[in-house]
């Protein structure tokens, strides 16, 4: 059974969600055991004696001892499941809080009833997790005859979210104490803004450290390769195995750094995404068609006939892949027109509602004298929405429509709250001021954030270069030492000479270790692209196509360089 927090601390103990995460697990504790645990545990068994048995010769002293810590580390996080599950889904309603207050706050500007607040809560459908626990709100008051107060404090004493548990108990003390719906919001909104902004600027700080600590650890790696490269000249020994164990702690560092920058920074994204498309996103679809058929045709060519003719491996994929740029140089100029129709927005929203509290609030006539103004790359959105507006048809579905066509989710939520608070009789004005009061902090703080994606991407493309070049100087070094002593003749006393002249030096190896470092970094780096500024999918592509690029022309001026030397 679920703990509930003191009286005295409305805050949950460790003990208690330790106990709450169990109760909130889909499974019961007894069914979670039998269908999940035991089988892991038998198979993780089963894994660890097996590898011990067939591979003596691996898993002896140390590296056993290793192999069954792995094992009990594994059984323990097996069993600590359904609290990292519960503890997810409250990092999920923490990432939806501020938009769930702003909506909420933008439907109460004006005195509502215990009933009305009830029924705003039963709205609020679109937020993941955070509906959940509202809904079990909802549920309590109308289908249990729960006052609203205390569905609120049952629900915020299971609620796996520290921000939404809070929230609910202040929420029940405004509805006890008789505090109006649009006094309570207007404070919320401004503690939610204010946590919300902390934790954004916390994360983009982090971000570079993390981003300090990836220079330094990808340099160190790139030495390691280089000493792996060499180590056939000074050992007399194969470096296959080396080298996919170099390249094994490399994949590792790449693919570490992506899951910190995924889970350091919020989950946010600039594209809308929703169940309509617009007609941008239809043509982006059709220009990552023709880039793909592109590059086909240049895979044809390249692998046929020019194949000899470039210098390098990493020539041959960058003109492969390069109609993939096609569709990137869309996103980029939709991604410019996306980010200049937020920018007008705030402008918009404010004008539309003086103009809806002055002239009525249906809006008509708000949007025919705005229809009638510049708001830069939003004009178009606005005319259009005024258009299906002023049919009398679906207001709501136009608004739908204005939010997919201007590209940006934000515009899209923000929107759909503004249409929301002014359907339900809410006052224009001052619900307009919510939402752009909001929008403006929100785009304030994703500016921050598009300046910290440039220069991390931007230093990844520079770490691309310097790997290749590194690598290839290794490279042509080796070969330069082997052509040296190639001619020296064997001197007694002297047997490391013959290890220079005729080492078990691996050429295809090395330019194929080469050619997975380079293809490894662009896909992270592509990766990190899209989860650092939120961008589209096919943004991601463009990035790894590019990274190819810089990589070719890094091997290419590093091998003309060691050619004059050598």
């Amino acid at each position: 059974m679920a703990e509930t927090a003191s009286k005295d601390d409305v805050r949950l103990s460790r003990r208690q969600k330790f106990y709450n995460a169990y109760a909130d697990y889909p499974l019961s504790f007894q069914q979670y055991l039998v269908q999940q645990f035991f089988p892991v545990a038998v198979l993780a068994t089963g894994a660890m004696l097996g590898a011990a048995l067939l591979f003596p010769q691996v898993f002896f002293g140390w590296t056993l001892a290793l192999l069954v810590g792995l094992w009990a580390w594994g059984l323990l996080g097996a069993v600590a499941y359904p609290v990292y599950a519960y503890e997810r889904r409250g990092k999920t309603i923490d990432k939806d809080m501020h938009l769930f207050v702003t909506r909420i706050g933008a439907m109460s500007t004006e005195d509502v009833s215990r009933q009305s607040l009830r029924d705003i809560l039963g709205q609020m459908k679109d937020y993941r997790e955070l509906s959940k626990e509202v809904e079990k709100i909802y549920k309590l008051t109308v289908e249990w005859n729960v006052a609203l107060p205390q569905a609120c404090r049952l629900v915020a004493e299971r609620t796996p979210s520290d921000l939404m548990s809070d929230f609910l108990y202040r929420l029940g003390h405004a509805v006890e104490s008789g505090e109006t719906a649009e006094e309570f919001f207007a404070i919320e909104q401004k503690v939610s803004l204010e946590l919300y902004s902390n934790k954004y600027n916390a994360a983009l700080r982090g971000l570079l450290t993390l981003s300090d600590l990836y220079q330094a650890l990808i340099i160190s790696v790139a030495f390691l390769l280089t000493f792996l490269f060499m180590a056939p000249l000074f050992t007399a020994q194969g470096i296959s195995a080396m080298l996919v164990g170099g390249l094994s702690i490399f994949i590792a560092l790449e693919l570490f750094f992506y899951i910190m920058v995924r889970y350091m920074l919020p989950d946010e994204q600039l594209w809308y995404d929703g169940k309509l498309k617009s007609e941008s996103q239809r043509a982006i679809n059709r220009w990552f068609v023709v880039g793909a058929a592109v590059s086909v045709a240049l895979f044809g060519l390249s692998a046929f006939v020019l194949f000899d003719r470039f210098p390098t491996l990493e020539f041959f994929l960058a003109v492969s892949l390069s109609g993939f740029l096609i569709p990137g140089l869309e996103v980029y100029r939709q991604d410019r027109a996306i980010r200049n129709r937020e920018s007008m927005y705030p402008a918009f929203m404010r004008s539309l509602g003086a103009s809806s509290e002055a002239t009525g609030r249906t809006g008509i006539d708000a949007l025919k004298k705005l229809s009638q103004h510049k708001f830069g790359r939003l004009t178009k959105n606005i005319e259009d929405l005024y258009k299906r507006s002023a049919t009398r048809i679906d207001r709501k579905t136009a608004w739908e429509y204005f939010g997919a066509e201007t590209g940006s989710d934000i515009i899209a939520k923000f929107s759909e709250m503004f249409e929301d608070g002014t359907r339900t009789g809410g006052n224009p004005r001052k619900i307009a001021k919510v939402i752009s009061d909001n929008f403006l902090a929100l785009v304030s703080l994703r500016r921050l954030r598009y300046q910290e994606a440039g220069r991390l991407v931007g230093t990844m493309y520079g770490l691309g270069a310097v790997l290749v070049a590194v690598l290839y100087m290794s490279l042509f070094l080796v070969q330069g030492f082997q052509e040296l002593f190639r001619g020296v003749p064997s001197i007694p006393g002297f047997a490391f000479l013959a290890i220079l002249r005729s080492g078990p030096v691996d050429l295809v190896a090395m330019n194929l270790a080469i050619l997975a470092v380079v293809v490894v970094h662009a896909a992270v780096t592509g990766l990190v692209a899209k989860a650092s500024d939120g961008g589209h999918k096919y943004g991601a592509i463009s990035h790894f196509v590019l990274v190819l690029w810089i990589a070719a022309g890094a091997s290419l001026v590093t091998q003309y360089v060691m050619q004059a030397v050598f």
